[in-house]
């Protein structure tokens, strides 16, 4: 898990992790990949599907099967 600096092991199911979190602020852009939403700055299409950029820089990907989830909830879409 990576919060703001630093990053931390967690020995747990990310699907567990979920359960737990505020479905209003976060959301599962890849089986991999639990965002908050108020952190993403940019949602782009790139040569293998899509991404979020995050305020920080960082670049995480997005699967097709939640690339219109993640719109949705952003209320933005990709033509």
């Amino acid at each position: 898990m990576h919060v703001g600096a630093k990053d931390y092991l967690l020995r747990e199911s990310l699907s567990s992790l979920e359960a737990r979190l505020d479905a209003r602020r976060f959301t599962r852009i890849h089986r991999s990949v639990i965002v908050q939403l108020d952190r993403v700055r940019e949602f782009r299409r790139t040569l293998r599907g899509a991404e979020v950029v995050l305020r920080d820089g960082s670049r995480v990907p997005v699967s097709r099967r939640k690339r219109g989830v993640l719109q949705d909830r952003l209320r933005y879409r990709i033509d």
